[in-house]
């Protein structure tokens, strides 16, 4: 029988976050420099939500492969 997996992914218009919880993978797009402004304090408190709830922020693409493999792999 054929498995179908399915990845929820969700993109913010703001350059490089990416934040897992549970199956669900978060993409967050900062655009141009935002490190003063209420962009990067929006972002920031919203990734330490994520985080609280028990999200992680990825940090590396190997990271980001190394968590596909482990938690969406079929048996």
């Amino acid at each position: 029988p054929l498995g179908l997996l399915a990845i929820s992914v969700t993109s913010i218009i703001v350059s490089g976050s990416i934040v897992v919880v549970g199956n669900t993978v978060h993409w967050i797009e900062k655009q141009g420099m935002c490190r003063d402004s209420t962009i990067h304090t929006v972002v920031t408190k919203l990734i330490n939500s994520i985080q609280a709830i028990g999200g992680k922020a990825i940090k590396s693409a190997n990271e980001l492969s190394t968590w596909f493999k482990r938690n969406l792999l079929v048996q």
